[in-house]
């Protein structure tokens, strides 16, 4: 049996599962789903300084339905 690897973040005390990262220059968009809670979805990027790398919020609503229109594009012909 192959051994799965989930990548978990906590945010605001819950915990999501990623469910997938779609890469479109200048950023990595990642999807979180709430371990939970399927309904309750975060979507976040990427950012690097001299700090690290870690997640951030999208820049405006814009940048959020952008993101989800290239999750959607992915998976729009799938059935689940």
């Amino acid at each position: 049996m192959d051994n799965i690897k989930l990548n978990i973040i906590e945010i605001n005390r819950e915990q999501y599962i990623l469910v997938d990262t779609l890469r479109n220059e200048p950023n990595s968009y990642y999807y979180f789903s709430n371990i939970k809670d399927s309904k309750d979805v975060k979507v976040l990027k990427d950012k690097e300084d001299i700090d690290g790398e870690y997640f951030v919020s999208l820049d405006s609503d814009i940048e959020r339905d952008y993101a989800l229109s290239l999750f959607y594009e992915k998976y729009r012909n799938n059935e689940f």
